[in-house]
């Protein structure tokens, strides 16, 4: 991974640099597909055909309601920067619930996207350290309010098929499941392995060729991983 060394105390500096940096981060790197194959083949447990009709029902316009209430925090929710109760009475308005219905849906049943819910912006958070040093901060990116309630939407739906084919250990950022409390348990290495990755590359990233194997391996509908690709 490529560590920015230079000063980097100006504005013209930092973009440059940072362009530079998360370039190189999150570049496509080349797989070994015939290992990839392999990893494939290991994969019997799918989902049923209960669950992915689950994951593809459409959406109710209530939950699209409860999504957008108000959160006890006063923020600006992703890129239009409107706060969470003028955005929750835009979405609970009579004259806006049928659009916001079929917006909904039509991405759900036709892949057919706002031009915003394409778009992205990528602030970087400091962390720790030098603060002229790239590696020290966090990368976030901020998507469109109706593109995050509507992929927070698909999540819970994939989280409670996903559990039933997947190991708890795969289960990522749960409460009391840290991963480094289990791999640190010596009874989890009787069914399981534990894989070093680097970190920089790992977090936020699931390499693009990957990621679609996986999900049509397991069981998730062809609709489902094409549509998730305009939105990765």
């Amino acid at each position: 991974m490529k560590i920015v060394e230079n000063s980097c105390l100006d504005t013209e500096s930092k973009l440059n640099d940072t362009e530079a940096f998360y370039q190189d981060l999150y570049m496509e790197e080349p797989i070994d597909m015939d290992c990839l194959n392999a990893m494939l083949g290991h994969i019997n447990r799918t989902l049923s055909s209960e669950d992915t009709a689950q994951i593809m029902a459409s959406i109710d316009y209530n939950d699209i309601l409860d999504d957008a209430r108000p959160t006890p925090k006063e923020s600006s929710p992703e890129l239009e920067s409107i706060g969470y109760k003028i955005r929750y009475l835009f979405v609970s308005h009579p004259s806006c619930r049928d659009i916001i219905h079929q917006v909904f849906n039509e991405a759900i049943h036709l892949a057919k996207f706002p031009t915003p819910w394409q778009a992205s912006c990528t602030v970087i958070l400091h962390q720790k350290g030098a603060k002229n040093d790239l590696a020290n901060y966090r990368p976030i990116t901020r998507i469109a309010a109706d593109c995050n309630a509507f992929t927070r939407i698909m999540n819970s739906r994939v989280v409670q098929v996903a559990n039933k084919i997947i190991t708890p250990y795969q289960c990522g950022f749960l409460p009391d499941n840290a991963h480094s409390a289990s791999w640190r348990n010596p009874s989890n290495f009787a069914a399981y392995a534990v894989i070093m990755l680097d970190n920089a590359k790992a977090f936020e990233s699931v390499h693009p060729k990957y990621l679609p194997q996986v999900l049509l391996k397991s069981g998730f509908p062809e609709a489902f991983v094409t549509y998730h690709k305009p939105l990765r």
